[in-house]
């Protein structure tokens, strides 16, 4: 029997399905979905598969029959070197994601096979044709949100379980190219499908991978609460982390039905603070709201969920003076948490596709350059503030500071009434911003409640 299953593995084909690391301190806090559902829709009856996380694990064998790799413009060129040392040792090659989709062409000089668009649909019709030897050079996918994923790929612990309820958003903000991608469409999973996905989960904590997760439509706001009222009526006991876009902060029934089914931390892209950036950046729903952001920041603390905010730094309208407001608006503010950025023309936004054609970006010898497009590079020659990079990090250590973090965590506790959320708000920031990690106090909390969740998940395997 066991010379059967020996000769069994020996006939299966090898593919590894490679999720490339990058510069973000997120560690293994997020499971690397894409490469679960590839991993989920592959025959194990004819394929060897391994998922390989660079971000906890290193390559020390370039063989195997097939390899795929997701990427995005972080990891573009470390992408295209393991790609390229694989191709030296006799593996074909596929890449995946969204700078592949953008960027197929440049993608094709180092890998054998690029899919545009999501790979689900037609990841069947891959493996036919490369096991016919006849795999072609590009493949175009379309939206499957029908998979089922089978969570026995993943090798490691992950602080987290990635789920989708959706892809896409209606949303078209100018330095964002996600609507490039799914045309401002927002496609979502059946309920039931994530319920019984949910079921599956030795997780406490659940991470929605969703760009947007409300939306704007009656139609998706319906959806989720209906997801929200099963997840409820279940008893799934489960806690998320999710991002929403700012009009999901006026919608006292969205956040009740989110918090009862265990919402904790709700992530929003503020951007601005003043209407005139905000309309600049196309960002039109939260310019319509601007004078109600104290009150949807509070409106959500009032059902015991905490919010961390993302604002924007340089932008092209910026003088010194708006970004000091900004930088006070910040210090000042009842959010509980915040990530910040420079101004960064994603590849694929209309804010890299104007300023592309107008010759106004500094770093376009690509793909060398790609790694310049890192959210604390300045990018405009016509930019105004000759030292906008030094201003940057002058607020990144002023909302870094020790005695900061520490009161903010206390305000938090007060403002949402709930130690769960206030938790998952210094777990979230630890997890993604090192200045937090190096906090003493803040370490030896998460690291607390860490070690609880670690407790939870394995006494759930042994079930």
């Amino acid at each position: 029997m066991n010379t059967i299953n020996n000769n069994s593995i020996k006939n299966k084909k090898r593919i590894l399905l490679i999720n490339p690391d990058y510069e973000l301190h997120t560690r293994n806090f997020y499971e690397p979905i894409e490469l679960g559902i590839i991993a989920s829709i592959t025959p194990t009856d004819e394929w060897d598969i391994k998922i390989v996380d660079l971000r906890i694990d290193s390559i020390n064998d370039f063989k195997a029959d097939l390899v795929a790799i997701t990427a995005r413009v972080l990891n573009i060129n470390s992408t295209y070197k393991i790609l390229e040392n694989f191709r030296k040792n006799g593996a074909k090659t596929i890449i995946g994601g969204i700078h592949a989709t953008l960027f197929p062409d440049e993608a094709l000089n180092y890998a054998d096979c690029v899919v545009i668009g999501e790979a689900e649909s037609v990841w069947a019709n891959i493996l036919k044709d490369f096991n016919a030897q006849q795999l072609k050079p590009q493949y175009f996918g379309s939206t499957d949100l029908t998979y089922k994923l089978d969570r026995s790929h993943y090798k490691h612990y992950y602080k987290t379980a990635s789920i989708q309820l959706s892809r896409g958003c209606p949303l078209a903000c100018d330095f964002c190219c996600i609507n490039k991608i799914h045309k401002q469409k927002h496609f979502f999973r059946n309920t039931d499908l994530v319920i019984e996905e949910i079921k599956t989960i030795k997780h406490k904590t659940l991470f929605f991978t969703d760009e947007n997760i409300y939306g704007f439509t009656k139609e998706n706001r319906n959806h989720v609460i209906n997801l929200f009222k099963e997840i409820i009526k279940q008893r799934l006991n489960k806690n998320w982390i999710g991002m929403v876009s700012i009009n999901a902060g006026m919608d006292d029934e969205f956040l009740y039905y989110a918090q009862k089914s265990g919402c904790k931390l709700l992530i929003i892209g503020f951007e601005a603070d003043d209407k005139e950036s905000l309309m600049i950046l196309n960002k039109t729903q939260n310019a319509k709201l601007i004078d109600n952001y104290s009150a949807i920041i509070n409106r959500i603390h009032k059902h015991k969920i905490a919010v961390c905010g993302v604002f924007i730094f340089g932008l092209e309208n910026d003088t010194k003076k708006s970004i000091e407001n900004r930088r006070k608006y910040l210090l000042n503010s009842k959010l509980d948490s915040y990530l910040i950025t420079l101004l960064t023309p994603l590849p694929g936004s209309k804010l890299y596709e104007r300023n592309l054609k107008n010759h106004n970006l500094k770093f376009t010898n690509f793909p060398t350059d790609w790694d310049k497009y890192n959210f604390y590079t300045e990018h405009f020659k016509d930019y105004k503030i000759d030292n906008i990079e030094q201003i940057y990090q002058k607020i990144n250590q002023d909302i870094n500071k020790p005695r900061f973090l520490i009161s903010k965590i206390f305000k938090t506790l007060i403002n949402t009434q709930s130690i769960s959320s206030t938790l998952y708000s210094n777990f979230y920031l630890v997890n993604h911003r090192s200045e937090v990690n190096n906090v003493p106090f803040l370490r030896l909390l998460n690291k607390t409640f860490e070690n609880k969740h670690r407790r939870f998940y394995i006494k759930q395997l042994r079930k």
